[in-house]
């Protein structure tokens, strides 16, 4: 007979490698992941957009990098009916869902982390750990409030931590794109 903390322990052994989520914490997150997500298609736009102006509050210097440059005062039916802002915020969105989608695939999700990483970071200029530590570590608050509960609920937890794992992906990419950020000078003499 298994106990519940044998349980516990199997399952920490399955932890995802690119994750770091066991296989029950990946289970709430796309548990969590499908709460947010509404299948209605005029809610689900709600909600996209909901997202990303959360971000551009949220986030330093986003409102700038937008394409799309969007006022504060700017109503929200007009957000709705502006069809790149939604356009972005179906990005996003999408970007999430592709990642929660391949949770249970360490190989499939390291990929779409690393190509999303990539694109960010060689954009010009580039998007890096500026913008995405923010969201790493503020993050939680748009996923209490979708979850309507608070940021101590282990379903908001995982979240921070799973999007821990794609800013590492950010922090690589980062070093590769310029690899002369740390300055670590090595002399050898023969």
């Amino acid at each position: 007979m298994e106990t519940k903390e044998n349980e516990v322990s199997v399952d920490n052994l399955h932890r995802c490698p690119v994750s770091k989520l066991t296989k029950r914490e990946r289970e709430l997150l796309v548990e969590s992941w499908e709460h947010i997500q509404l299948h209605d298609k005029e809610l689900r736009t709600t909600t996209n957009v909901s997202l990303l102006l959360w971000l551009l509050e949220n986030i330093p210097n986003m409102r700038a990098r937008l394409e799309v440059k969007v006022p504060k005062t700017l109503p929200f039916p007009e957000l709705l009916a502006n069809e790149m802002f939604i356009i972005h915020s179906k990005a996003l969105f999408d970007s999430l869902d592709r990642f929660v989608s391949l949770s249970d695939d360490p190989v499939k999700l390291e990929q779409k982390m690393r190509s999303i990483a990539k694109m960010h970071v060689n954009l010009v200029p580039s998007v890096g750990m500026e913008y995405f530590r923010k969201l790493e570590t503020n993050f939680d608050d748009f996923i209490a409030g979708s979850l309507k509960t608070t940021i101590a609920d282990e379903r908001v937890q995982i979240w921070g931590q799973f999007l821990g794992a794609f800013c590492h992906f950010i922090e690589e990419e980062e070093k590769k794109h310029n690899p002369n950020s740390e300055k670590t000078h090595c002399c050898v003499i023969l």
